[in-house]
């Protein structure tokens, strides 16, 4: 970790765990759960409005099976491709929180899975392709932060802002006790 004594920012590089830690899994959830969530709803809809139990039935059956394909690609992504682990680095400053993936295997990872998505008329990989580009670093402004969601176990500090998950800040052993009084010396204002 740096910390730049001239102007208090801290900065750090780390390898985030994406198997194992909760926040990640939780995200990742809600990626997999709300799209599905959606299909499931429209499907049961048109099994109502065509009055057929059978047809709803098999739906559900592709639907069921289409999602675990998703989960093991997800799976093997995750841990084969990424060895369980994304490169990012991270400066807090007195304007907010920075974030950054770093790794090249990310890089490689999100341009395939835009290609694919394309090429394979899949919204949901195409989407989750463009989604990762978009957030491949990011900042938050202090003042957009209402409230933090400790994960101390995963290291793991959690910005919300009034109801959705702004950014998350991953540390490790050593520099988790001073990035945490970093971040809450700048919300007390």
């Amino acid at each position: 970790m740096t910390d730049d004594h001239r102007t208090g920012d801290l900065q750090w590089e780390i390898n985030v765990p994406l198997a194992t830690n909760r926040f990640v899994l939780r995200q990742l959830g809600l990626i997999l759960v709300i799209p599905a969530a959606i299909v499931a709803l429209l499907l049961f809809t048109l099994g109502v409005i065509d009055n057929d139990p059978a047809e709803m039935r098999a739906a559900g059956l592709v639907f069921l099976l289409v999602a675990g394909i998703f989960i093991v690609l997800l799976a093997f992504t995750i841990l084969l491709v990424f060895s369980n682990r994304m490169r990012m680095t991270f400066t807090l400053d007195e304007a907010g929180a920075h974030s950054l993936v770093i790794d090249q295997k990310a890089r490689v990872g999100r341009i395939l899975a835009m290609l694919l998505g394309f090429l394979t008329f899949n919204p949901t990989l195409a989407g989750a392709g463009l989604l990762a580009q978009a957030n491949r670093g990011r900042s938050t402004s202090w003042a957009d932060v209402r409230k933090i969601e400790l994960m101390e176990k995963d290291r793991t500090i959690v910005l919300r802002g009034k109801r959705l998950v702004l950014d998350a800040i991953f540390c490790n052993e050593e520099n988790f006790a001073d990035v945490l009084g970093f971040v809450r010396a700048r919300l007390k204002g």
